[in-house]
């Protein structure tokens, strides 16, 4: 526990990473410097993420992720399926570098099961955004389009009642 502790706090201030102790902490991460995507990940195990969540800051300036961002899926005004941290999910505090990327791990049923309905089946025409955590006050967050480990577009299916999203792995 301290180890992460530790590594939280070198993180949180940016340590190994070029900056000076005496800079200021960067801004919280807001939609226009991120693009997202949101892929699918095929033939997983058994206990593996379904798809990743994944954030690359586009800006010139590093920003902060101090919190989960949420996914939503939605048709229409219908039914909705949002993200929400796992039972188990640590705190969230990381700096993301420009150019960097952070993979937030997506834990849902993507397929519908026998005798079982999708709350949100592909056939739907599903739409689907993600907001960064805290935005700012007129940031409404980012469409982002479900697609395959080769970046074919997919149609948006999740048989679950709600998509649980786990701490980040940067890279």
């Amino acid at each position: 526990m301290l180890g992460l502790a530790a590594l939280l706090g070198l993180t949180a201030c940016g340590g190994g990473q070029g900056h000076s102790h005496a800079a200021a902490a960067p801004s919280a991460c807001g939609s226009p410097q991120l693009r997202w995507k949101w892929t699918r990940l095929a033939d997983k195990p058994s206990g593996a993420p379904a798809a990743l969540l994944t954030a690359t800051n586009t800006s010139s300036k590093p920003c902060a992720f101090d919190g989960y961002p949420q996914l939503q899926v939605w048709v229409g005004k219908a039914q909705d399926v949002q993200s929400e941290p796992g039972k188990k999910a640590e705190p969230v505090r990381l700096v993301l570098d420009p150019g960097r990327t952070a993979d937030f791990p997506l834990f849902y049923q993507p397929y519908d099961v026998p005798r079982g309905s999708c709350w949100i089946a592909g056939d739907l025409n599903a739409s689907s955004g993600v907001v960064p955590p805290h935005p700012a006050k007129r940031d409404y967050g980012s469409f982002v389009h479900l697609t395959d480990t080769s970046g074919h577009r997919l149609p948006a299916q999740v048989c679950s009642d709600t998509i649980q999203i786990r701490p980040p792995h940067l890279h």
